[in-house]
C-alpha cells in the first residue's frame, strides 16, 4: 500500500510538472510567433497549431539557456582576471598598511555595527538597489523598439544601412544576436536585484509593496524576452515548395513559393517575387515537393554581379 501511494503520490507530481512545463512553453512559442508575425505583417492571416507553439517554446528556451552559459563564463572569467589583479596588486601593499589601517578598520566595523543595529544600514542598501533598477535599466522604448518594426515582407522602399530593419533584412546575425544578448543581461540583472531587495526588506512590514518596482520590471523583461527572440534571433527560413495542382490558380506562374503554414484545410503560402500570401485549398494539390530551405529575405538582400541582368534593382 505504501509504495503504491508512494507511486501515485510521484506520478501526480510528474503530471503536474509536465502540465507546467508545457504551458511555459506554450507561452514563450505564443509570444515568439506572435512577435514574428508581426514583423512580417502577417499577424491574423496565419494562425499556428499548439504542437507549433510548444516546439518553438522548446527552442526558444534551449537557445537562451546556451547563451546564458556564454555569458556566465564569460562573466566568471572577466571576474576572476580582476580578483587576480587585484591580489597580486593590493596583496603587498596591504602587508605594509595592515597596522596602519587597523584601527581605522575597528572604527569602520563599529560603525557599520551601528548602521544594522538602527536599520538604516537596510534602508541604504534598499535604496541603493532601487537606484541601481531605475538608473541602470534600458529605456523601455529602445526596448521595444525592434518589437515596433512590421509589415516586412511588403515594405518595399529599401531600409537605411545600419537600422534594425536593415540588420534584419541582411541577417546579420552577429549584431542581432549583441542587441538580444543585451535584452537578456538587463533581465538577468532585474532578476538578481528583485532577490536582492526581497532579501534587504525581509524584516520590514510593506515588503511586497517596496518590492513592487522590483517585481514589475523584472516581469517586463521576462513577458519581453520570448517576443525579440521572435524578432531578434529566430531566424526566418522557410521551405520553397512546388505544387502540382488540379486547376490553375494566382500562384501557378510563381518564380518562388515559401511554405508560410500548412493546416488541414490549406496551404498558406508566401510569393517571394510578387509580394503577396496566398491560399491553396489542400483538395487542389494532387502532390509537394520542397525544394530545399532558404532565408525569406535572401532575394531582398543579394546583389547581382556585374553584368547580369536584374528586374528588381532600382
Amino acid at each position: 500500500m505504501e509504495l503504491s501511494k508512494g507511486i501515485a503520490l510521484f506520478v501526480g507530481w510528474l503530471s503536474g510538472a509536465l502540465v507546467g512545463i508545457g504551458a511555459i512553453l506554450y507561452a514563450c512559442g505564443y509570444l515568439l510567433s506572435t512577435a514574428q508575425l508581426h514583423l512580417l505583417g502577417l499577424s491574423g492571416l496565419v494562425n499556428y497549431g499548439q504542437e507549433r507553439y510548444v516546439e518553438e517554446g522548446g527552442r526558444f528556451l534551449v537557445d537562451v539557456l546556451g547563451l546564458l552559459g556564454e555569458i556566465l563564463l564569460n562573466l566568471l572569467i572577466s571576474a576572476g582576471f580582476v580578483a587576480l589583479l587585484v591580489l597580486l596588486v593590493l596583496a603587498p601593499l596591504g602587508y605594509f598598511m595592515r597596522r596602519r589601517l587597523g584601527a581605522a578598520r575597528a572604527r569602520w566595523h563599529a560603525r557599520l555595527a551601528q548602521l544594522r543595529q538602527s536599520g538604516r544600514a537596510r534602508a541604504l542598501v534598499f535604496a541603493a538597489l532601487l537606484v541601481l533598477l531605475l538608473v541602470g535599466s534600458e529605456d523601455p522604448q529602445s526596448l521595444n523598439a525592434p518589437l515596433q518594426i512590421s509589415n516586412l515582407l511588403f515594405v518595399q522602399e529599401q531600409a537605411a544601412a545600419g537600422s534594425l530593419s536593415a540588420l534584419l533584412l541582411s541577417g546579420d546575425s552577429v549584431r542581432l544576436k549583441a542587441i538580444f544578448a543585451n535584452s537578456l543581461l538587463m533581465l538577468l540583472k532585474a532578476v538578481v536585484l528583485l532577490l536582492l531587495a526581497w532579501r534587504v526588506a525581509a524584516p520590514w512590514r510593506w515588503r511586497l509593496l517596496l518590492s513592487a518596482p522590483f517585481v514589475l520590471i523584472a516581469l517586463l523583461y521576462t513577458v519581453l524576452l520570448p517576443m525579440l527572440y521572435g524578432v531578434l534571433q529566430r531566424q526566418i527560413r522557410l521551405p520553397v515548395i512546388s505544387l502540382d495542382t488540379t486547376t490553375a490558380w494566382p500562384g501557378s506562374g510563381a518564380e518562388k513559393l515559401f511554405l508560410l503554414n500548412r493546416t488541414e484545410r490549406d496551404f498558406v503560402l508566401w510569393d517571394a517575387h510578387a509580394r503577396r500570401v496566398l491560399w491553396l485549398p489542400v483538395g487542389a494539390v494532387r502532390s509537394a515537393q520542397i525544394r530545399q530551405v532558404e532565408t525569406l529575405f535572401a532575394d531582398r538582400t543579394a546583389t547581382p554581379t556585374r553584368g547580369t541582368p536584374c528586374n528588381q534593382c532600382p
